[in-house]
């Protein structure tokens, strides 16, 4: 496979086929194999694909320009590569049980769309989407960035239902055909509303240490469930029941989130028998109250258990929760503040990650100009919430209403004009009415 722009077109359709004749573990050379060379932007991307592919693994041909160490490219790409691998490591267990679920009905973890839509048109017109698992639908990066905007524009099908767009936060509805732009960070991966996507802590191999915390990853909507699939992962002891599923249920009324974690079904040699829980709440404002197993959960900004923070960046009620027994029922119950706008939440994650990216472009204005103080206030607007989660609404309603001024002004810059136009095209304002 050659390292290019089309080769890695072609592997994302040709991975998620290759589930029609049952190959459902393809793993490909992430990079290329020939010639040898790959510049650090199709490397980035191909990385990003790799992540929500079967098996994710670099190889080469041997030529001494064929790099495949992401820390020997320019560290803007080396950081985005390894957030990329820590996230595809902390999705182990979303992996994991998608992989049981294969193994029990032989439809594989990545497929194409028309499995699940056969008879939309639109499933069979856009080849080179296809489902990772039951809850999340990607559509790669496979072209380069758009130099006057810093983003890459793709076209993608939305199938029916409520969908969240992992990298911004926006809510989205299919079925119907969006128009998206991503920045080399961002990616066009998108989760089902309500899904709860079991994950690992940050770890340095996949098995260095058992899944404690597990994390749940709560993305909005209605309800939502997942039975998280877990086995000794040594040995063939799965092939005779030796292996357990936890059911988790979310379910909102009115302003309230519940969780429940049902007890474990099954058992394996050296399972846990107790273990601690993080509850990742997206799209959420911050709790008036949070309570586990009938007590209250204190606000804990050091992350310490019991206790819950907020993340103003991903606007994310993050709740830290104690070991307890995993045969036992446990109910988490999340009351945010009655009568917030949960529209003012709709891809606030993204705008703040666009605005910082169009302040550090700004910047290359001096001594001509530099982001006035009026664009700093809002890029810093989730920083102000971490810190004060009381203040979300105020802040997010301040933000809604100051931002047009904000970018009306941006081409009144002193300096070189194509600077300010080119944050104007990266902040995309059409995309942001979604």
């Amino acid at each position: 496979m050659h390292s290019t722009w089309p080769a890695l077109a072609f592997e994302t359709y040709f991975t998620a086929t290759a589930a029609n004749v049952g190959f459902g573990y393809w793993s490909h050379d992430i990079g290329g194999h020939i010639p040898g060379e790959v510049a650090p932007e199709l490397y980035t991307r191909w990385i990003q694909f790799g992540i929500f592919s079967p098996i994710l693994r670099t190889h080469t041909t041997k030529n001494a320009n064929a790099e495949r160490r992401i820390w020997a490219y320019p560290a803007d790409f080396a950081e985005v590569m390894r957030d990329a691998f820590q996230l595809r490591y902390a999705m182990i267990p979303y992996i994991y049980t998608a992989a049981r679920r294969a193994y029990d009905t032989g439809v594989s973890v990545v497929h194409p769309l028309y499995y699940d839509w056969p008879d939309a048109d639109q499933a069979y017109a856009f080849a080179d989407e296809y489902r990772f698992g039951e809850d999340l639908v990607v559509s790669p990066v496979v072209t380069p960035l758009d130099s006057s905007s810093a983003l890459a524009r793709v076209g993608l099908w939305l199938p029916p239902g409520d969908w969240v767009e992992w990298s911004t936060g926006a809510r989205l509805s299919g079925p119907r055909v969006v128009d998206r732009s991503f920045a080399l960070d961002e990616l066009p991966v998108y989760v089902r509303a309500g899904a709860i996507l079991p994950e690992q802590p940050r770890m340095e191999r996949s098995g260095e240490r058992p899944v404690d915390p597990l994390i749940l990853d709560v993305f909005p909507g209605d309800s939502g469930s997942a039975r998280i699939y877990e086995d000794a992962g040594d040995s063939l002891g799965y092939r005779e029941g030796a292996y357990t599923f936890t059911p988790v249920l979310e379910r909102r009324t009115g302003a309230t989130v519940a969780l429940t974690i049902a007890p474990v079904e099954g058992s394996f040699p050296g399972m846990l028998r107790e273990r601690a829980y993080e509850v990742r709440l997206r799209g959420t404002w911050p709790p008036a109250r949070v309570i586990w197993q009938g007590a209250e959960v204190p606000y804990r900004a050091d992350g310490s258990a019991p206790g819950w923070r907020y993340d103003g960046d991903r606007l994310t009620t993050i709740v830290s929760l104690p070991r307890a027994d995993v045969s036992t029922r446990k109910e988490l119950v999340v009351e945010q503040p009655a009568g917030a706008e949960d529209a003012l939440l709709d891809g606030v994650p993204g705008r703040l990650l666009r605005l910082k990216r169009g302040m550090t472009m700004l910047e290359t204005l001096w001594p001509a100009d530099w982001p006035s103080d009026a664009y700093v206030t809002l890029a810093q607007t989730g920083r102000r919430i971490t810190l004060q989660p009381d203040s979300a609404q105020v802040e997010l309603r301040r933000f809604r209403e100051q931002l047009p001024e904000v970018l009306r002004r941006l081409p009144e810059m002193k300096g070189d004009t194509a600077v300010s136009g080119r944050v104007l095209r990266h902040l995309n304002q059409a995309q942001w009415q979604n």
